[in-house]
This record gives structure tokens, C-alpha cells and sequence, in this order.
């Protein structure tokens, strides 16, 4: 599923929705208050969706994350 279709999903549920085309380019926004939830594709460029989960993990953004 790409990332377009899948905002078009899960935003009309109310959730606010950003989407990013690369682990790196997540990794590189700001986030005050840290995402709540994400959603990893494990083929992403680069940085594999594993690969993200681990570095937020060790950088302590998903405290507060579901993944």
C-alpha cells in the first residue's frame, strides 16, 4: 500500500496523518512532541522500517509511540 492511500485511510478516522518517503527524511523532522503512532514499511529506502524502529528506540522517541 503506498503512503497516499494510506493517509486517505486513516485521516477521515480523525487521525492526524504525516507521511514521510524515507526513514531518513522522518528522522530529519522535528518532533516536539513525538509521534503517538507509526507505521513502518520493513522495504523502506535506506533504512529498512526495522532499522528506524531500532534507532528511535535507542534515540527514546517511541516512549510514548505504538509501532
Amino acid at each position: 500500500m503506498d503512503r497516499e492511500l494510506f493517509e486517505q485511510l486513516i485521516r477521515p478516522a480523525g487521525f492526524k496523518v504525516q507521511t514521510f518517503k524515507s526513514a531518513g527524511e522522518f528522522l530529519l523532522n522535528p518532533r516536539p512532541e513525538g509521534p503517538t503512532c507509526l507505521v513502518l514499511d520493513m522495504r523502506l529506502p535506506g533504512l529498512s522500517g526495522l532499522d528506524l524502529q531500532r534507532e528511535l528506540a535507542r534515540r527514546a522517541l517511541t516512549s510514548r509511540s505504538s509501532l
